[in-house]
């Protein structure tokens, strides 16, 4: 499969960066390079695969920088930490795994009781939130070792938006539009 790398003053595609074996399911940008917070770092382009794998691009190069390939089942969402110096992806293996995006190598590993629809971090990059096909929403604590700060269950939950500083969680339904905002006091979940 294929992932094209267009810049936006240009008719043609700067790279054709072919690699993965299977579909693609998601793409993201690191939050790295010029006019970001971390100007100095190079920009990295994460595409992840139905093929399992995970990789790492160099945008300016067009040159994978890693290949990542611990996931045992398709791989449907990663993010980048706010540095840009980690990468978490989510299977439908039920694993969520941090990786060092310098290196390439796994750093921390933790396996839910579902498929992993979505990860995110949380803006210190201290924390990384979850939803997973069985319903359960949980946040890791990366301070500590693999601690699960919070395991909640909803069902039919396949998207989450984790804003850790107004200290909320919104679940975004498969069939309905939920809009219930849960607020975490003391490590306790309040719905409002």
């Amino acid at each position: 499969m294929t992932l094209k790398v267009w810049c936006m003053d240009k008719d043609t595609c700067v790279h054709d960066l072919q690699a993965h074996s299977k579909e693609i399911y998601t793409i993201k940008w690191s939050c790295t390079g010029p006019g970001t917070p971390n100007p100095n770092a190079k920009l990295v382009l994460a595409s992840a695969s139905f093929d399992s794998t995970v990789r790492l691009w160099d945008v300016e190069r067009g040159d994978c920088l890693h290949t990542l390939t611990r996931h045992k089942e398709p791989v449907y969402s990663v993010a980048f930490s706010p540095d840009g110096k980690f990468l978490a992806s989510g299977s439908f293996d039920k694993c969520v795994h941090i990786w060092s995006t310098d290196t390439g190598k796994l750093v921390h590993s933790y396996k839910g009781t579902g498929g992993i629809f979505e990860v995110c971090w949380n803006s210190r990059g201290d924390k990384v939130g979850a939803s997973a096909s069985d319903g359960t929403v949980f946040v890791l604590d990366l301070r500590k070792p693999w601690k699960l700060f919070k395991n909640l269950c909803w069902r039919f939950v396949q998207r989450i938006t984790i804003n850790f500083f107004r200290k909320r969680i919104i679940p975004f339904k498969r069939n309905k539009i939920t809009m219930k905002y849960y607020t975490i006091i003391n490590q306790l979940f309040i719905m409002s």
